[in-house]
């Protein structure tokens, strides 16, 4: 904390300077375009407790308004922002305390502060599913799978991947296409109590690989971007 200034509140987001907006660019080879989000609907029924998205079209003289209620961030695909988590003796990103982050004191460490800022950079695909099926071993997404430093820097070496600072890491255990593809009183179990997924392991040597490769952010197709139930290693 306190290393990109003690009111700063994009953390590793500084990374992505212009030269790396630059090399992001520059690694177009095709233009294919591809989007990253899920569906607002999914996952169905919800996890972790969350209530279902309602839409209301509401017609209006020259055609349809709408609004949307239990709109959870948890839903689809979302971005945690640095007031998400709280440190048990530190408290959140810099120092703030939960007051800090009410809107009526300046809503601290808010994910409106990327979303003004914007996100651009050179995202690095991380395909372990792909690796873990080439050696015969596919994950099971239908269980806790602990993905750890030594998987990961194995499936980059198997793909020839170098990373450089400010990376966007995307990291694909394959467990949103298992979703899309099971029944629904499977769904409707994990709606209903704790989901095992796979996801990066929990612990130092975790945290050190991440940061010591200067990734500006870490992205995943699993609910939490750790595997859960979540379990860390101390």
């Amino acid at each position: 904390w306190g290393l990109w200034g003690n009111d700063d509140q994009l953390g590793t987001l500084n990374l992505l300077g212009a030269d790396q907006v630059r090399k992001g660019r520059d690694a177009v080879k095709d233009g294919t375009v591809f989007s990253l989000n899920w569906r607002l609907e999914a996952p169905n029924p919800p996890l972790y407790g969350r209530h279902a998205l309602e839409h209301h079209p509401i017609p209006i003289s020259v055609g349809f308004d709408d609004s949307y209620d239990s709109f959870f961030p948890q839903g689809s695909t979302q971005w945690d922002a640095l007031s998400h988590i709280e440190h048990p003796t530190h408290g959140f990103y810099n120092g703030r305390t939960r007051e800090e982050l009410s809107v009526e004191r300046g809503a601290y460490n808010g994910i409106h502060h990327y979303a003004r800022r914007g996100i651009a950079g050179r995202g690095m695909l991380l395909d372990v599913a792909a690796f873990f099926s080439a050696q015969g071993r596919p994950i099971d997404c239908s269980e806790h799978h602990d993905i750890s430093v030594k998987d990961l820097e194995a499936a980059r070496e198997w793909a020839g991947i170098r990373y450089e600072v400010g990376d966007i890491l995307i990291v694909r255990t394959g467990w949103t296409e298992w979703y899309e593809q099971t029944d629904e009183a499977t769904r409707t179990r994990m709606s209903e109590g704790e989901p095992t997924t796979p996801g990066l392991a929990g612990g130092e040597d975790m945290a050190e690989y991440l940061w010591n490769n200067h990734f500006s952010a870490v992205a995943s197709d699993c609910p939490a971007v750790e595997a859960w139930p979540h379990k860390l290693e101390v």
